[in-house]
């Protein structure tokens, strides 16, 4: 009973937490043999793709390459965004598992549980009241933020590393712990940021800057405990030459900084997700990385927790400023002027542009989804919400049914889009590939390798079904969808010399739109499908 009695915050948290999944998602996508829901396009199709191509090719070193999805040319797993850590530890166990084998609704599961365990022991760090944490850690699970990215962009729903970051800096950088012990376990931060998504590298290091400056500012002797940035970096780098992100030539600056950013707006922009809120009208092509919508729930806590701090700033009952606050004002700043980029805008008009040099903003191109920098000042709003606004409510038999009462309302708030998702997710999806003529099968016994010749990469329903047929039949790509044009010059220089040098056990895939360019190499040529078909 004393056990339980010690865990029943983390046992409620992660209770709260299965029910959230299972109530938007439900239970069909746990199982590891559906991957149905996986191939209808999009970029979960491409994550899923790239396990799969992963998985199919033999051991290299450094261990994230795989020759398969653009052979002859190694790629990183880094790069089809595909979980690092997961795409490693499953490849471990291929011999075991079964052909189809899928784990992002797994993932999707486990970043459930983890933001709730991690937000709830934030709120308790700071309120002592378990009850009051494990209501609270609903609105982390429910956040408009992350359900966003789950089962979209997975890997980025991982957003429990930003509240693990906070935990950490609390205990290993505000707290006591000695140094060497610190920069061990900031070193494994940035290892665990490298192998689920480089993004989140940055995104904790703000946490960890803000929390350092706090600490110098409070005991300026204390130097030493800056040794935890170089660890940082020193951890996710050697994890990102682990995992091959340094073994070929990827674009670092993609071009369009600013056009995927933080509105203004944003904090209030539901983009349609809210039945109180009109959608706002956002500048730059993909504002929607820039989605920030607190929700009505929050608004109201929020609303609570300033006037709160207001009244006792005008009683004089307000407390001396702790030195924790110039962390959080760095984090809430950075954040904001980083997600922004140098493209300042509200509503639909750029404002005014950052003069900053060409080659930062050329650098910061690797970034160039610079909106979602902003999830770290969102969670940190969503905690000063819950944790004043419980402070003003004073008792527990007025915090927890008021808060209870407004998390309901978030979740309502929000319900059309949770409605959508669980319709989505519910329904028995059948994948049919696209490639349905009797030629597909005819052809695929004695060949080895596909190659695009036709550009493919935005044409995702070529290029997805073609590359799940390769896959199912053991063949390689020689191009797929990687992210920063991973070994994109490599990719059309061996194009050019597979060209020049036609093999019988290779499928040659042109694009109806293209069969003029058909007349340049001596294949037989059949049709099938909407696909120009070439074979030697």
């Amino acid at each position: 009973m004393n056990h339980l009695k010690k865990y029943s915050l983390y046992l409620f948290s992660i209770l709260g937490a299965v029910i959230c999944f299972v109530a938007v998602y439900g239970v069909k996508i746990l199982n590891p043999l559906y991957d149905d829901w996986l191939l209808r396009g999009g970029d979960l199709t491409q994550h899923y793709i790239g396990w799969e191509f992963f998985r199919m090719s033999e051991w290299k070193f450094p261990i994230g390459l795989m020759d398969t999805i653009a052979y002859p040319n190694d790629v990183s797993v880094i790069f089809t965004d595909s979980i690092p850590v997961f795409a490693v530890f499953f490849k471990l166990l291929s011999p075991i598992l079964p052909d189809t084998f899928q784990y992002f609704g797994l993932w999707g599961f486990l970043c459930f549980i983890l933001q709730a365990v991690f937000s709830a022991k934030l709120i308790y760090h700071f309120i002592r009241d378990e009850v009051v944490a494990c209501v609270g850690s609903i609105f982390f699970v429910m956040a408009p933020i992350f359900i966003a990215r789950m089962f979209f962009h997975t890997a980025l729903s991982s957003q429990w590393l930003l509240l693990l970051a906070w935990c950490l800096s609390l205990k290993y950088i505000d707290g006591e712990t000695k140094v060497i012990r610190s920069c061990a376990v900031w070193g494994g931060m940035g290892v665990l940021c490298a192998m689920i998504h480089i993004y989140y590298i940055p995104m904790c290091g703000i946490i960890m800057a803000g929390f350092l400056l706090a600490r110098f500012l409070k005991d300026r002797s204390n130097i030493s405990l800056f040794l935890i940035v170089p660890s940082y970096l020193f951890g996710s780098l050697c994890m990102i030459y682990l995992l091959g992100g340094f073994s070929h030539d990827h674009q670092l600056d993609a071009g369009g900084l600013g056009q995927f950013s933080f509105n203004m707006n944003g904090f209030f922009n539901s983009m349609g997700w809210s039945r109180f809120f009109p959608p706002l009208s956002a500048y730059g092509e993909g504002s929607g990385d820039g989605f920030a919508y607190l929700g009505s729930g929050i608004f109201i806590l929020l609303a609570i927790s300033i006037l709160y701090s207001l009244l006792n700033i005008f009683r004089r009952k307000e407390p001396k400023i702790s030195y924790h606050f110039f962390a959080y004002i760095f984090i809430c700043v950075a954040c904001v002027m980083i997600s922004a980029s140098h493209l300042f805008a509200i509503n639909g008009n750029l404002v005014f542009e950052l003069p900053y040099p060409s080659k930062l903003v050329s650098w910061w191109g690797l970034f160039r989804a610079s909106g979602r920098f902003i999830w770290g000042a969102v969670y940190l709003i969503m905690f000063y919400s819950i944790a004043r606004a419980t402070k003003a409510f004073g008792k527990r038999w007025v915090s927890v049914p008021i808060l209870f009462i407004l998390l309901i309302l978030q979740i309502y708030d929000i319900s059309n889009v949770l409605g959508s998702k669980r319709l989505e997710f519910k329904s028995d999806v059948k994948y049919e590939s696209m490639l349905q003529g009797d030629l597909w099968e005819t052809i695929a016994n004695d060949k080895k390798h596909v190659i695009f010749v036709s550009h493919v990469t935005n044409n995702h329903d070529i290029l997805y079904n073609v590359g799940q047929y390769a896959y199912l039949h053991k063949m390689t790509v020689n191009n797929f969808y990687l992210a920063h044009s991973a070994a994109a010059g490599d990719i059309h220089d061996n194009l050019e010399t597979s060209m020049g040098n036609l093999q019988e056990d290779t499928i040659y895939i042109f694009k109806k739109e293209d069969e003029a360019l058909c007349s340049q190499y001596p294949l037989m040529y059949y049709e099938s499908d909407g696909i120009i078909v070439g074979l030697k």
